[in-house]
């Protein structure tokens, strides 16, 4: 079991069996945020992640409340 990014630094083939959900949670004022989000959805970003394989980036950068 692994992650399809991995199967590809190996030249190894890859069969997925599910999907996970990543989340960062962060401070809402968090002073860096803004920031941050600017830098994951920039195109130089998405590339370098999608290029790895294995990564749904569809959500990418979504902020969320959870109050």
């Amino acid at each position: 079991m692994g992650i399809e990014a991995a199967a590809r630094s190996f030249g190894l083939d890859f069969v997925p069996l599910a999907s996970e959900r990543y989340e960062l949670i962060v401070p809402a004022r968090s002073p860096l945020l803004p920031e941050f989000l600017e830098l994951i959805s920039v195109g130089e970003f998405t590339r370098a992640v999608s290029a790895l394989g294995g990564y749904d980036l569809k959500e990418c950068g979504r902020v969320r409340s959870i109050r």
